[in-house]
């Protein structure tokens, strides 16, 4: 066992990332800029990258990690394209092994544990090798109430599983006709986002060809680094706190509204709005969006 002080860095030798986004965005294309990538092409659509590297089209998961354990010499980083696929594939070799795990087509609850199991052990087998592991998927809209939620497209509970499993997590689409991608949470996309990273602009590959192995390796060496960031946000969003239970109106909330807006840290903005959210509803304020505002709430009629 051993045992890590508070100041005591920690190395981080692998990862794993998983990049969700819009068809066409160039998912592909950016995991062909990481370390002398292999790609694992489930979704059959590996000729569509332009600076294709080398790419394996596996019949079924065992042979992939055979393969990937007997040629771990001749590539650098894995790229799953895409991770929904590839469980997909283990899903159907479940139910293929043990009929009981799948009704209608589907897996059952005891299906779905063995999936999330064997997606951990590959996982685990890849990063054992000394690579790094990307994940490629899909975005797919959810609702929550009104607001519209982009999801990376892996099915059931599984998401959550690659998830956890995934040190960072980022949404890649257009803004003004050049590809960004955002780690970050925000109101309308997951992300997970340890190093703080600002939304990057995506460059072309052939300016960049190293720019996602260029990445990674400036995640791990953050990584280790994370407690004392972690420490300073706590301290920030205190600050916060102890300044919201000082404002009794909404005109002191909105001022200080504009003084957080002022602020570059993205996760520091969402953990603070959150605190805003319950002061303002504890002194009968609400925020009205159309108005960017908090606003008094209205009494009923006596």
């Amino acid at each position: 066992m051993r045992i890590i002080e508070p100041n005591e860095p920690i190395t981080v030798s692998h990862v794993a990332i998983l990049l969700y986004g819009d068809p066409g965005v160039g998912k592909s294309t950016i995991a062909n800029t990481s370390r002398e990538p292999v790609v694992l092409d489930f979704d059959r659509g590996a000729h569509r990258a332009h600076n294709r590297r080398r790419v394996i089209q596996p019949d079924n998961i065992n042979e992939a990690v055979t393969w990937l354990e007997a040629h771990a010499s001749e590539f650098g980083d894995v790229v799953i394209d895409t991770v929904g696929r590839m469980l997909d594939m283990m899903a159907v070799e479940i139910m293929r092994d043990d009929p009981k795990r799948g009704k209608n087509g589907a897996l059952d609850m005891q299906g779905w544990g063995v999936l999330k199991t064997r997606f951990v052990t590959f996982r685990n087998r890849v990063t054992s090798l000394g690579k790094d592991l990307i994940l490629l998927a899909h975005a797919k809209e959810e609702k929550d109430g009104e607001v519209r939620i982009l999801r990376p497209d892996i099915q059931g509970g599984s998401q959550a599983e690659v998830l956890k499993a995934s040190e960072f997590v980022g949404y890649m689409t257009t803004v003004s006709g050049k590809r960004v991608v955002n780690f970050s949470p925000t109101d309308s996309s997951i992300g997970k986002n340890p190093c703080q990273w600002e939304r990057l602009e995506v460059p072309h590959y052939a300016t960049s060809p190293a720019f996602l192995a260029d990445l990674l390796a400036d995640g791990k060496a953050k990584l280790g680094q994370i407690g004392e960031s972690a420490k300073e946000l706590d301290r920030e969003i205190a600050g916060w706190r102890a300044r919201l239970e000082e404002a009794e109106a909404p005109e002191t909330l909105n001022v200080l509204m504009k003084s957080l807006q002022k602020s570059t840290n993205a996760t520091l903005k969402s953990a603070a709005w959150k605190l805003f959210l319950d002061r303002g509803k504890a002194v009968g304020a609400r925020y009205d969006a159309k108005e960017k505002a908090f606003k008094a709430e209205e009494k009923a009629a006596a």
